[in-house]
């Protein structure tokens, strides 16, 4: 798992720029106790990828490097990955994307949520072989439900990359930002500041995609 350093990286239309040194590096495998290494730590991603979010394709470009040739530290390369993405008003975009990117055929959106994924027909329990989520957390309704539910898509010895912001204390801007209910007290609208995330929460969430994972490995 990483974190992103800095809040112009994960505000806005740049968290792409802001994120991407961070991004690949954990999809390669070369992290280590939120570190990035030299060398591979752990498998890449690989086969049946699950992504959480995929929003309007900001990373469908990404998982290009990944298909059709080993990534690198070698196994084998990603087939199939699904774009779970409730939000209607993102489809056409998502699929420019993939388009633009050459996955057609690879990437498949999902316009759902994970509550309904199930319902969609588009993958079955335990047939995934990695999950990312990427800055998404926030958006998760019933974190704690969808959270398992994630999980149960996981094949046996599947993996999850969870990139997130988690809560940072130091300096009035991050708290005024963080705080349990700052934005609500200044009626601060999310969009201005280009994001609807709240870290502390996301630090709470962080924590039961741990929990979850330490409790199917007993």
């Amino acid at each position: 798992m990483l974190t992103p350093s800095s809040a112009g990286s994960w505000a806005g239309p740049q968290v792409r720029t802001g994120c991407e040194s961070r991004v690949i590096p954990l999809l390669q495998g070369r992290v280590h106790a939120g570190h990035i290494t030299a060398e591979p730590y752990a498998p890449p991603i690989s086969g049946t990828v699950l992504e959480v979010g995929a929003g309007t394709g900001t990373w469908v470009s990404v998982y290009a490097g990944f298909v059709g040739r080993s990534p690198r530290g070698g196994g084998p390369a990603v087939t199939r990955v699904l774009g779970v993405e409730p939000n209607a008003a993102s489809q056409v975009a998502l699929r420019e994307a993939v388009a633009a990117s050459g996955l057609e055929g690879v990437y498949e959106p999902v316009p759902c949520g994970i509550e309904h994924l199930a319902a969609t027909g588009a993958v079955e329990r335990g047939s995934v072989d990695c999950i990312v989520v990427n800055l998404v957390l926030c958006g998760i309704p019933e974190p704690q439900h969808n959270i398992k539910e994630l999980y149960s898509y996981l094949k046996p010895g599947g993996r999850i990359y969870v990139h997130e912001h988690v809560a940072v204390n130091r300096g009035v801007a991050m708290w005024l930002y963080q705080g349990p209910s700052s934005l609500d007290r200044f009626s601060v609208p999310p969009l201005l500041l280009g994001s609807r995330h709240n870290p502390r929460k996301q630090s709470h969430h962080v924590s039961m995609l741990i929990a979850f994972r330490c409790r199917k490995l007993l």
